[in-house]
């Protein structure tokens, strides 16, 4: 069976909150891409969490790269669990990697502790029990809401005069919804039903904005086409599962998605 799911848990005395899962992100990125240099065959599991070729060109495999979800499951504001999620599958020398991370540095930033939690498929770690080591982030829902902010990767289409260009869908070209759902479609997703627009999420009882998210990488990965984040409520027709993580910055933690209600 091919597996394409790996969950950590968090731990440390300074562990950094919801707003800065890209931090997080890269951070295991840069960690285990360090690994591989240690294992046999890292080649393949380089290739893998760099999402690049040996000779440095991205690779196009439609998102099949690793993706770093970091995760406030019990929703108290402070990342508490990572999901390596790798939809071209965890061979050997990629599993023996990610057995041996035991932590996350960066400069002038205090250790993270991770404890591997287990390998599976998104199904294995699914659902809203977070007490049983579950996560809404790799549930089945019909109802899913976004996390961390949604960031264009094009610029909405207008006319000189700046009015919004519209296409047969009544939506404006390449604005936020219409990315969204070509996003969607593209990665496999069915159209969703209905998309609600919205500026926030409540974290421990505190709004927490899409400005309040750091969303620019680090790394010099290039830049989202419009600064702000977007934030949305998808439903659909029937069940889809997990993860659902989009846009600019998806491979690091921004732009994803919780289940709303899971149906089990």
């Amino acid at each position: 069976m091919k597996y394409t799911v790996v969950r950590f848990a968090l731990a440390g005395p300074a562990i950094p909150g919801l707003t800065d899962a890209l931090t997080i992100g890269e951070r295991m990125r840069k960690a285990l891409m360090a690994k591989t240099q240690t294992v046999e065959g890292g080649q393949t599991a380089l290739a893998l969490f760099s999402g690049r070729s040996a000779d440095g060109n991205r690779l196009r495999d439609d998102h099949a790269h690793a993706f770093f979800l970091p995760a406030d499951d019990n929703n108290d504001g402070q990342l508490d669990h990572l999901t390596v999620w790798i939809p071209a599958g965890i061979d050997t020398p990629t599993q023996k990697v990610l057995g041996r991370l035991r932590r996350l540095w960066g400069a002038g930033e205090q250790d993270i502790f991770t404890a591997l939690m287990g390998i599976g498929n998104p199904a294995d770690y699914g659902g809203l029990f977070v007490s049983r080591g579950l996560t809404p982030q790799l549930a089945t829902s019909r109802l899913w809401v976004a996390r961390t902010p949604f960031l264009l990767l094009r610029h909405p289409k207008v006319f000189r005069t700046g009015k919004p260009k519209v296409g047969e869908s009544g939506l404006q070209i390449d604005g936020p919804e219409d990315q969204l759902r070509k996003e969607l479609v593209k990665r496999g997703f069915p159209e969703p039903r209905r998309v609600d627009i919205i500026s926030c999420i409540l974290v421990k009882g505190k709004k927490l904005y899409w400005q309040d998210f750091r969303t620019h990488r680090a790394d010099g990965g290039g830049q989202p086409a419009v600064s702000g984040g977007y934030g949305f409520r998808l439903s659909f027709d029937q069940p889809v599962q997990g993860p659902i993580c989009l846009g600019y910055g998806c491979h690091f933690g921004l732009g994803q998605f919780i289940a709303d209600g899971v149906i089990s």
